[in-house]
């Protein structure tokens, strides 16, 4: 009896433990992993995140704690000028899709464009900012009642707090994790190609090309943000008095703020092609840097046993240029 409990304990043990398995390792090695140089720069980044977490936290608190007027004020500037840079960068996207598919079409590019898959990356960064989106809105009553509890109520609080910030704040993540999902798209979208160049430059290169066009043509965000309110100005036509304006309605407050302060509220043209070639170009460089490096990596000859190299299976100039030899 005792000996076949004991076996049975010991397969229990072979089930629960299989042989080989050595997830879990605790010796003095632990110590020296800990303190090395990679989880220091590990633990760096993380307390720079946090960091960061907590200081958009606060913001989101002291604007969502302010006064009724003053929330209104910023939502309506961020919003207007929101709405207008989406609406510019979709427009931008959307076009040089169609003239990349055209020049496809036509045959001089001589790739397949993946819109199955540029959709696919799009929805993907949605959702990464939905869900930030939702984790800082669940934070933000813990790092509201904290601020209180470390100022002693000077700053902080959940008073201004509601359910509705589950709603905004997701809705805000989306939206940014869209225009994150643009860019990435742009410069992913001929993903197949072997040309490095033609891979990572072309789209980025028409994108911020049309977006110059627009601008250009009246059609920029801060052109589509002042067509947008302004059927508004009639209705804030009032005298630059802050009691007056704390009155309005978030649309027609933008509007007499954009009328009060020489349109200073709005995202000028330039800024947003500054920001946008900034934001692509990086991404862009980050990219073609990294399939640089693979082709080198993957491309480098290989020894033939005798203490020469050999030709390597992998493109050479020729597949990365594009250019076929004579």
């Amino acid at each position: 009896m005792i000996k076949a409990i004991g076996s049975l304990l010991h397969n229990f043990g072979r089930i629960v433990v299989p042989r080989g398995a050595h997830e879990l390792r605790l010796d003095f090695g632990a110590v020296d992993r800990f303190l090395s140089v990679g989880t220091f720069l590990r633990g760096y980044s993380l307390l720079v995140g946090t960091v960061f977490v907590g200081a958009v936290l606060s913001v989101f608190w002291t604007v969502i704690g302010s006064s009724s007027s003053l929330k209104n004020a910023f939502g309506a500037v961020i919003g207007f000028n929101t709405l207008a840079v989406v609406s510019c960068a979709s427009a931008a996207t959307l076009i040089v899709v169609v003239a990349i598919g055209a020049l496809i079409r036509i045959g001089v590019i001589r790739l397949t464009l993946d819109l199955a898959g540029t959709f696919r990356r799009v929805a993907g960064w949605i959702g990464y900012g939905t869900a930030a989106g939702v984790v800082m809105a669940s934070l933000l009553p813990l790092a509201s009642t904290g601020l209180a509890n470390i100022t002693s109520g000077a700053i902080g609080g959940t008073e201004a707090l509601g359910p509705a910030v589950l709603v905004e704040l997701p809705a805000a993540g989306a939206v940014a994790g869209y225009m994150i999902g643009l860019a990435v798209a742009l410069v992913r979208l001929l993903e197949s190609a072997r040309n490095l160049l033609l891979r990572r430059w072309l789209a980025p290169s028409l994108f911020s090309v049309v977006l110059a066009v627009m601008s250009h043509w009246n059609l920029g965000p801060q052109s589509l943000a002042q067509s947008i309110t302004e059927p508004l100005f009639d209705a804030a036509a009032v005298d630059c008095d802050e009691k007056v304006i704390e009155g309005l309605d978030q649309g027609s407050m933008f509007a007499a703020l954009a009328r009060c302060g020489d349109g200073a509220v709005y995202l000028s043209d330039a800024g947003f092609l500054w920001i946008a070639f900034i934001v692509v170009g990086l991404i862009a460089i980050v990219m073609f840097v990294a399939d640089v490096l693979a082709t080198t990596r993957t491309s480098r000859p290989v020894s033939d046993g005798k203490g020469g190299p050999t030709e390597s299976n992998e493109p050479g100039v020729e597949g990365m240029t594009g250019i076929e030899p004579a």
